[in-house]
C-alpha cells in the first residue's frame, strides 16, 4: 500500500508540474496584451502594424517561455 501511494504521489507531481508550465505559458501572451490594452497612450499606437506588433510579442512571450523551460529540462 506504502509503494502504490508513492507511485500516486510521484504521478501527481509530474502532473501539477505539467500543469503549472501549461498556465505559465499561457499567462505570458496574456500579460503582454493586457499591458498593451490599457487605456494609456504608448509610442506606436497609430501605426498601421501596432496590432501585429503586439501579437508577435505575446507569441515571441509565449515561445521564449516554452524554449527556456525546454533548456532548463524542467
Amino acid at each position: 500500500m506504502d509503494a502504490r501511494a508513492g507511485i500516486v504521489g510521484n504521478n501527481l507531481n509530474v502532473l501539477m508540474k505539467t500543469l503549472n508550465i501549461i498556465t505559465i505559458c499561457i499567462m505570458m501572451p496574456t500579460l503582454v496584451v493586457s499591458i498593451f490594452s490599457m487605456n494609456v497612450p504608448f509610442p506606436w499606437q497609430h501605426h498601421p502594424l501596432a496590432f501585429v506588433g503586439v501579437l508577435s510579442l505575446a507569441l515571441i512571450s509565449g515561445i521564449g517561455f516554452l524554449f527556456f523551460w525546454k533548456r532548463k529540462k524542467w
